[in-house]
């Protein structure tokens, strides 16, 4: 817990009363972003947006907090006013994994496991590609990628790209940019539904372990078609159509 949201916890207004301005002020002083949340006792919870997911869980497992309460979201702009967006902390949870999950926690996780799934796909699409240009060619393979960690380069990846693989296009190199965007593509659609659907498994192996908020309904009963069998089915057509039609077509080109 902050030191700011223990000062504003502890002189906080009672609910239904707006939120004295010198408590916002303190808090407006202190960061550029807080959160302020109705509590079962008839306090508010100013609390620093910082750590904010871990800090709501902490206090819907400990009851503090109803799963709807009211919340309201502070930021700074950067030309210093404040923008103010009122939600629930349920509406809020769908953003978090680590609240989502006491809402709904087979589907938090299949939709973890999807992300998860894409990102691993990305990845391992992408050495399988570099490894099958190195075996061409090493010295484009080298190229590769060079062009491929440009991509992480902060505000200039995608741009540095574009330069990078127009440049190396005049020297009779293919263009590295459309390669990379086919193969993370190709990860992404190959990896995303087998993800999602490992992910809902997790979800239905631990939801009964989870925490229990009181007020949230159970999640519905055809939960695990959607986040398991729909994804898995989905997953195994996708893989088998690019294992059997797509692969051996990419082959027969670069024979040719």
């Amino acid at each position: 817990m902050s030191d700011l949201s223990l000062t504003l916890e502890n002189n906080a207004p009672q609910i239904g009363v707006e939120t004295a301005p010198s408590a916002i002020e303190q808090a407006q002083a202190g960061c550029n972003s807080f959160a302020i949340v109705a509590t079962r006792d008839g306090r508010q919870l100013t609390l620093d947006q910082a750590g904010l997911p871990q800090r709501l869980r902490q206090e819907l497992i400990g009851g503090t907090l109803s799963h709807d309460a009211p919340l309201e979201l502070h930021t700074k702009r950067q030309d210093g006013t404040w923008a103010q967006s009122v939600s629930t902390l349920e509406a809020y949870a769908r953003q978090h994994f680590t609240l989502r999950v006491l809402y709904q926690p087979v589907w938090a996780h299949a939709l973890e496991g999807l992300k998860w799934g894409a990102l691993i796909g990305i990845g391992l699409k992408l050495l399988d590609t570099a490894a099958g240009i190195f075996a061409v060619n090493a010295g484009m393979g080298l190229l590769f990628l060079l062009t491929l960690a440009v991509c992480f380069i902060p505000r200039i990846g995608m741009a540095g790209v574009l330069i990078l693989s127009f440049l190396l296009m005049g020297n009779g190199m293919p263009n590295f940019f459309m390669v990379i965007l086919g193969a993370a593509a190709a990860g992404a659609a190959l990896a995303c539904l087998p993800g999602m659907a490992i992910g809902g498994l997790i979800g239905l192996a631990r939801r009964n372990q989870l925490p229990i908020v009181a007020g949230v309904a159970p999640e519905a009963a055809y939960v695990p078609l959607k986040a398991v069998a729909l994804p898995l089915a989905g997953g195994v057509a996708i893989l088998a159509f690019y294992f059997t039609v797509v692969s051996p077509w990419m082959v027969s080109l670069l024979a040719k």
